[in-house]
């Protein structure tokens, strides 16, 4: 053989590989990195013309404003009414016309002054409203004949007050207003002045308006340091933007993209502003209108990520194809180089160089190989050529070998045929899967040993052997392609096809790679199951929400009618006592019905299991052939349990068992008290008490081999399963911190056994049950209870509830009014004790964002959670929340005195 050259870093390939990765690469580089700076340039020049399409529609919106306030007001000061009452002194009339008017054209404030520039009518009416505002600059110009509409920061206390509605507790502040004053004219004599004003601060709903109108994230009125309203107050940083907006004026950087980071949610904003003239043309204050550049920012990083990626691309296939061309160049130079080199040395090549170019190359290896041949066939005998043909038959021989021994160890199924379509191989995997041998198969047409059909309509499909013979390009199957077996097992497979060509392209047959993949779409079809079931749940939910809803409204109302006819009517209250029952059952069914929606851990409750067991076993066995004995001790201890989920449980745990005993058998259901865990086996746990539920049935048993898999997801023996009923009772069991274990034996039957933890008061120390565990109730002072439900019949029953419980309530409807309530009733002197927030509020703030607001304005605050969604994760895990207890639609009254006493508890 010829040597190698140890030194290759300075060979002509390398240095072809260098100079062609450079002459491309560099060029590529440059693209790459203009096309970055481009792009984020449109992205920047985008955002800067709809921010001033934005702001120049706010400034038509605000002109708007204005324009309509000067034409009402003078409308009003043309009205026949108010100047005859005016001009006559008839106040009491002109007070009630200017009140109309003000409400039909939605001003905030609408006064009239005489000639002297005393108020001599107003709305809103205010006691000390008869004062002298001549020296007001727009009741001045007023009195002067003139005509003016302008923004002011109203400072008059008496003005600033009435923009506000005229509070007794107003407190003197400035208010941003836009005014209107105008001469009041009778037959061309001046008989007084007309002045009206559109509140700005804290006007939401108007920026919202404005926002809406330009097409912008946000708008805000500030001035350099206050701020007055915004479109979305809670999502500005209020005390901050001011400050900004000044620090933008003192730059004199607002004509160009200002990119600012808002210190509130850390995502950078793009600002842009005019200001509002007022008095003497000064500012009055100032409108922004804001976008949020984190859109565009993910769109720059986006493109900047496709074009690396590109870029990437590009360098590989650049390095692909470079590598090739050198190769392509330099390899039968290397070579020739290496014969020539061996040639000095006195040795001879076994092998000529290969040839497969006609160019300058070619023509040089071709008589370079003429030359070695030439002299070969001085130099070897015969008896050195038939050795050299032994060695190379020896050789593909093995290869040979080797070959057929991969084909049989890889798990993919693998068939070849010639190009008659003829089956020369099939592997191991083939074997099992078509159940023709190797030996049956060779020889036979590929269809006869490769059957497929169509899963669907059972019609028979076309080889892929003769696609690929025909076309002479790989194929592959549609997706629902089955393959029938020789015994007649029909299997769905993927399966591609490929030619199998030799050195010079030429077709030499066909080779079949497949697999099957029945399981594969099994579990798929199981999880579009899924999928429908979780469709279902959330339906479930929201029917048992609202139907809770309902319930619990019912439930309020005969509770606090039985509470007020206790005494006076034995029969009513027996009635009601009938019907209250009546409810709990039906709260018990949507317990049942939000078992299959989504939720979080179990919302436990202390619950005697036999009732629960019962209940459920008689549900599931009733009309079959299957009976149920039940086996419980006087003194059964409760468990703490989701009644809704331990039902779950029962009914899958019963329905296998009746499925195990088509012919009818019997079902034997025990409990028992475990004090020491340490004596049960199989109890993984060492610590605490338990309630034992043990299920035993005497149906076929469960083989060996499968029971390790019961539990697990998808697993089934049954033809029309889905394999969750026992996953999901697994699941639930280790929610519930307790455990699930099975015994099975093939026709013995058998025995599931649940271990539920049981609440430690219940247990001496002696490990027997106390008596009496539930604690009498005991009175607690009258509190002052805040309510918060969007439904006002729920609102008004447990006001009822609370009334017949001795305390105050105080009725919201949503938690941005419970949040203004609580600080209005803590600013007044008279604080809530404690706030019930329903968890679900339509189309508002709920308890779940109320509280969290609530608890970091006041750390002390005592919340109680309430919904109809029993099994929503913040009911079960309600203190990682900052709630003090939780309450589950419907409730007695008995469980909102037991909650509020908790929640008040120190």
């Amino acid at each position: 053989m010829f040597s190698i050259r140890k030194n290759k870093f300075y060979s002509l390939r390398s240095r072809l590989t260098f100079m062609a990765m450079g002459v491309v690469l560099l060029p590529m580089l440059l693209a790459t990195v203009f096309s970055v700076f481009s792009y984020r340039e449109q992205i920047n020049r985008s955002l800067t013309r709809e921010l001033q399409a934005s702001l120049g529609a706010c400034k038509l919106y605000y002109q708007n404003i204005e324009e309509r306030l000067a034409l009402t007001t003078m409308a009003t000061a043309n009205d026949n009414t108010c100047k005859t009452t005016l001009r006559l002194g008839v106040l009491p009339q002109l007070q009630k016309q200017l009140e109309t008017l003000a409400r039909e054209y939605k001003m905030d404030f609408l006064l009239a002054t005489d000639t002297s520039g005393r108020i001599v009518a107003m709305y809103p009416s205010i006691t000390d409203s008869a004062a002298d505002i001549s020296q007001h600059p727009l009741v001045r110009r007023a009195l002067e004949g003139k005509t003016v509409t302008i923004t002011i920061q109203e400072d008059h206390p008496l003005l600033a007050r009435a923009a506000v509605g005229g509070p007794d507790n107003w407190q003197q502040q400035t208010e941003l207003l836009i005014e209107s004053a105008v001469p009041i004219k009778n037959r061309d004599a001046q008989i007084g002045t007309l002045l009206a004003a559109v509140r700005l601060s804290d006007n939401t709903p108007m920026m919202q308006a404005m926002q809406k109108a330009a097409g912008t994230d946000h708008t805000a009125l500030v001035t350099k340091d206050k701020f007055f309203a915004a479109s979305y107050p809670f999502e500005i940083h209020l005390t901050q933007l001011p400050k900004v907006i000044a620090e933008l004026k003192t730059a004199n950087s607002v004509k160009s993209l200002t990119i600012l980071r808002c210190s509130m949610d850390g995502e950078r904003k793009v600002f842009d502003l005019f200001d509002i003239a007022g008095q003497d043309g000064k500012p009055a204050a100032t409108l922004v209108t804001i976008l949020d550049y984190e859109r565009a920012w993910i769109l720059i990083k986006d493109a900047v990520l496709q074009i690396i990626v590109i870029f990437l691309a590009a360098i590989l296939l650049a390095a692909i194809i470079t590598f090739f061309v050198a190769r392509s160049i330099s390899s039968p130079l290397n070579a020739l180089s290496l014969a020539m080199q061996d040639m000095e040395n006195g040795t001879l090549g076994q092998t000529a160089l290969p040839v497969n170019r006609n160019d300058e190359i070619g023509k040089l290896v071709r008589g370079f190989n003429a030359m070695v041949k030439r002299i070969q066939t001085f130099t070897h005998s015969l008896e050195t050529e038939v050795t050299v043909r032994l060695n190379a038959q020896k050789e593909l021989a093995d290869e040979k070998e080797r070959l057929a021994v991969t084909l049989h160890s890889i798990g993919d199924a693998v068939i070849t045929t010639d190009t008659a379509g003829k089956v020369v191989f099939i592997n191991n995997a083939a074997e099992e899967l078509t159940g023709w041998t190797n030996g049956e198969a060779q020889g036979q047409a590929a269809a006869t040993i490769f059957s497929l059909i169509d899963e669907k309509t059972g019609a028979t499909i076309a080889s892929p052997v003769h696609t690929v013979l025909e076309t002479g390009r790989p194929t592959t199957l549609a997706n629902d392609t089955a393959l029938v077996a020789k015994n007649g097992v029909i299997r769905s497979i993927a399966d591609s096809g490929a030619p199998i060509l030799d050195w010079d392209s030429n077709m030499l047959g066909v080779v079949i790679v497949f697999r099957d993949i029945t399981h594969e779409k099994r579990i798929e079809s199981e999880l579009f199951k899924v999928m429908k079931l979780e469709s279902v749940g959330v339906l479930a939910g929201g029917i048992a929400h609202d139907f809770n809803n309902i319930l619990a409204a019912i439930l309020g109302n005969i509770e606090v009618a039985a509470f007020r006819i206790a005494g006076k009517d034995e029969g009513a209250s027996a009635l009601l006592a009938e019907a209250q029952k009546a409810i709990m059952r039906a709260s018990y069914l949507t317990k049942q019905l939000l078992t299959f929606s989504k939720g979080g851990n179990p919302v436990k409750d202390s619950a005697s299991l036999p009732a629960v067991i019962q209940d459920s076993a008689d549900f599931v066995l009733h009309g079959s052939k299957v009976g149920c004995e039940y086996h419980f001790p006087k003194y059964l201890w409760k468990a703490e349990v989701d009644i809704g989920q331990i039902s779950q449980v029962i009914q899958n745990i019963i329905l296998n068992a009746k499925h195990a005993m088509p012919e009818g058998g019997k079902i034997i259901i025990s409990g028992d008290n475990i004090t020491d865990p340490a004596s049960e086996p199989l109890l993984k746990s060492q610590e605490g008490c338990y309630v034992r539920i043990t299920i035993r049935d005497s149906g076929s048993g469960i083989p060996p081999e499968i029971i390790d898999r019961i539990f697990d997801p998808y697993f089934t023996t049954k033809e029309t399963g889905n394999g969750l009923g026992l996953a999901i009772c697994h699941s639930i069991i280790r929610k519930h911190n307790g455990h699930l274990l099975v015994q099975s034996e093939p026709d013995q039957g058998t025995t599931f056994s649940i271990y539920l933890p049981v609440h430690s008061m219940q247990i001496n120390s002696s490990g027997t049950r106390q008596a009496g565990l539930e604690s009498p109730a005991r009175p607690i002072k009258s509190a002052r209870v805040m309510i918060l439900d969007d439904e006002m019949i729920i609102r008004e029953v447990i006001r009822h509830q609370l009334t017949a419980l001795g305390h105050q309530a105080v009725l919201v409807e949503n938690g941005a009014e419970a949040i203004r309530m609580y600080e209005t009733l803590q600013a007044a002197g008279t604080p809530v004790d404690l706030v019930i927030m329903d968890l679900t509020i339509p189309g508002g703030m709920g308890g779940k964002e109320a509280a969290s607001i609530l608890l970091q304005k006041d750390p002390n605050a005592r919340l109680i959670v309430s919904s109809g969604y029993s099994n929503d994760p913040v009911m079960a895990n309600y203190q990682a929340y900052g709630f003090r207890a939780a309450i589950s639609k419907p409730f007695e009254l008995t469980e909102l005195q037991a909650a509020i006493e908790e929640a008040l508890r120190p």
